[in-house]
């Protein structure tokens, strides 16, 4: 199917809710933003919000927006069923947060280098830099420093060692915020597969290997329709960054006051985002369909699962995710 089909396609399953997908929205991304904020403040909420809050509420909101095409009216009372069925198979572990933490991991300390080099080399033009650097250097070498110490060094020479870790420090947790970010949204297009797949046993690991056979279709529809949510998200980063610095004059605020801005944004474009990624898991499900049989014969003996009555199950909830397709696209 061509981009422009399925870009019509989506935004004619949004149209029909289309008040009901913003409200979602704003609650949406300003909640996660709230509790980004949190996070932030205070590290230790870090593992607590992420994996239990975070996580499953934007779940639940990419759920509940998906069933707004089958109900008319949905309450909270159904999104917080959304958000405790982020807990229970096949929807457990659904954005594979672990990997894509690893992933953003590996991506900041690459691009955290490049960028700490380019810093430096540009701050490193200023003589009262390279003096107050090679005191600290000479200091951590005798290492005759405390953190306090160096705390009080850094907040003495606020205006030119303090502002270059304190960019240097929010370059890189933006890296790696928006990797993470990046990884957790192409992710979420199995929660729509897992839900097609629901009654199949490793309904998981068949939504997955889907994509993966298919990475050529999914990226193509990904990027072509998903793109403006990624531009999002970089440029509310890079003006949260620009607020700190010239309005708020603080360097240290750059990586907080930015992923809070990015993530806060998206609600101008989640309605479309969450359309879009229906569609994309519409067109992925019937490519399930074309696979070969030892191919899915492949993926269901390598779990030790008995493959003719499974197959079956599968092949039943494919067809008639092709044949709801197929019926949407005639209307």
């Amino acid at each position: 199917m061509k981009i422009k089909e399925i870009r019509k396609k989506a935004f004619s399953k949004l149209k029909g809710h289309m008040v009901n997908s913003w409200v979602l929205a704003l609650i949406c991304a300003l909640f996660i933003a709230s509790l980004t904020l949190i996070c932030i403040l205070s590290e230790l909420f870090v593992l607590l919000l992420i994996p239990f809050l975070i996580l499953p509420f934007f779940f639940a909101c990419a759920v509940y927006h998906a069933m707004l095409a089958e109900k008319d009216e949905l309450s909270g009372g159904d999104l917080f069923g959304f958000y405790r069925l982020f807990f229970r198979t096949p929807f457990y572990n659904s954005f594979s947060a672990v990997k894509c933490f690893l992933k953003a991991l590996l991506l900041e300390i690459v691009i955290g280098f490049i960028a700490t080099g380019v810093i430096y080399a540009i701050y490193a033009q200023s003589e009262t830099f390279n003096i107050t650097m090679n005191q600290l250097v000479e200091q951590l070498k005798d290492m005759s420093i405390t953190y306090e110490q160096f705390q009080v060094y850094l907040e003495a020479n606020d205006n030119e060692l303090n502002n270059f870790m304190g960019l240097t420090n929010s370059v890189n947790f933006l890296a790696f915020a928006y990797a993470f970010i990046f990884f957790i949204l192409r992710e979420e297009t199995t929660i729509y597969l897992r839900i097609k797949l629901a009654n199949v046993p490793l309904a998981h690991q068949i939504s997955r290997a889907s994509i993966r056979a298919n990475s050529k279709n999914f990226n193509k529809y990904y990027f072509c329709l998903n793109w403006p949510m990624l531009v999002i998200v970089l440029v509310g980063m890079v003006g949260g960054g620009v607020l700190s610095v010239f309005v708020f004059k603080n360097y240290q605020t750059i990586g907080a006051v930015g992923l809070c801005l990015g993530i806060a944004l998206t609600a101008t474009y989640l309605p479309f985002y969450f359309s879009n990624q229906e569609t994309i898991a519409d067109q992925m499900a019937v490519d399930i369909a074309s696979f070969s049989e030892e191919y899915i014969q492949s993926v269901f003996e390598k779990y030790g699962v008995k493959v003719d009555k499974v197959a079956k199950g599968e092949k039943e909830t494919v067809d008639g995710s092709k044949k709801d397709s197929d019926n949407t696209e005639s209307k």
